[in-house]
């Protein structure tokens, strides 16, 4: 028996229009095989019709709406991800005599372009040679990337990017597949700015049941495996692909950016904790989160969304911020906020992409009543 969250909020003008809808979805043929849960009210906020509306059902991408309203909730519409550049020792001859921190704090905006333009404040401040090493601090969130009941068949493609403290380019990236029928090999991949390896095993056929399939580890290595249609000329295909281990990739981002800059550097970036009495040199700040909420709803963004749950769980937890705690900290803020209880609403991430989500259509209702009314 498939399940389906359908309706949970439909305003009508008159009871009449509810009780034809819901005649309507209990004799269309289409339904059969749904087990349905619904809620419909009027502008008010009237119940006029209902069904199962205390039933747990997966809610997929609706998840974000509890995300959403949590965060603002918590956080504040004036809330922004920081990325800030840290020192020890002093600044002598244009030479930092001293380490450089970069600390990450899970940004899902930050891209290479804007921790290039972060980097090149240590020019202004003088600095062209760093003596000592570069670090990368990621201890905002925890190590678990994936939620449970996130499927292994996404974990390759972008919507499905690890969350991460270290989050650049949305921790995803583009490469092109080119198949060519009159080559050997039929098919070559092209990818863009990342440090990742592909390999690819592509072969044609004729038939439109034709898949691909693309694994990929945490060695950021990618496999593109099965079969493309075989079309008489060439042809060019493009995908987007999530960086698998973000810390593994990010000196490759943190030395483009040196580089772009003509920052000397003597040794490759390394995980590390910051110094407790390193000093603050520069901060890049993210977008407000009214504006990356609006982002995140509008493109039904995963990353954001997901970076976001675990944000409150660092700041409702006061530690580093992961699934369980940022759950915690949804669950915590609707039932003080908007008396949403905790017992509607089952989650495992922020973004919908676990197959373990459950939401009530009541729970829902309540929330998009609270979201109506403000």
């Amino acid at each position: 028996m498939r399940s389906i969250l359908y309706l949970t909020l439909i305003f009508v003008s008159i009871s009449a229009n509810a009780k034809s809808l819901t005649q309507i979805i209990q004799s269309d043929k289409q339904f059969i095989n749904f087990n349905l849960s619904y809620i419909i009210a009027d502008s008010n906020g009237n119940v006029l019709a209902q069904q199962n509306n205390n039933k747990f059902v997966c809610p997929a991408s609706i998840t974000k709406l509890f995300t959403a309203t949590s965060a603002i909730l918590l956080l504040g519409p004036n809330y922004q991800f920081k990325t800030t550049l840290y020192k020890t020792g002093t600044i002598k001859k244009h030479t930092l005599d001293g380490n450089l921190y970069i600390k990450f704090t899970g940004d899902p905006s930050l891209t290479q372009q804007n921790l290039t333009e972060l980097i090149s404040n240590l020019k202004q401040l003088g600095i062209t040679t760093i003596s000592g090493k570069v670090y990368f601090v990621a201890n905002t969130f925890n190590n678990q990337p994936y939620a449970d009941g996130t499927t292994v068949d996404d974990l390759s493609y972008d919507y499905a990017s690890p969350i991460s403290s270290v989050t650049i380019n949305a921790n995803s990236f583009g490469i092109r597949l080119n198949i060519d029928p009159n080559k050997t090999p039929h098919a070559s991949v092209t990818q863009f700015n990342s440090p990742a390896t592909l390999s690819t095993k592509i072969k044609l056929g004729n038939s439109s049941t034709c898949k691909m399939n693309i694994i990929s580890n945490m060695d950021n290595h990618y496999i593109l495996q099965g079969c493309r249609i075989k079309r008489k000329e060439a042809y060019i295909e493009h995908f987007k692909l999530a960086i698998r281990n973000t810390i593994k990739a990010a000196p490759y981002f943190i030395k483009k950016a040196f580089s772009a800059n003509k920052i000397q550097i003597n040794s490759s970036p390394k995980l590390a904790y910051l110094n407790p009495n390193a000093t603050p040199l520069v901060t890049h700040r993210s977008p407000k989160l009214n504006v990356l909420v609006h982002k995140m709803l509008k493109e039904s963004n995963n990353i954001i969304a997901n970076s976001l749950l675990k944000t409150m769980g660092h700041k409702y937890s006061k530690s580093q911020g992961s699934w369980a705690n940022g759950v915690a900290a949804i669950k915590h803020t609707l039932d003080k906020k908007l008396a949403i209880k905790p017992d509607q609403i089952k989650l495992e991430d922020g973004a919908g992409l676990s197959r373990y989500n459950l939401v009530t259509a009541h729970a829902t209702f309540q929330l998009l009543r609270a979201i109506q009314k403000n």
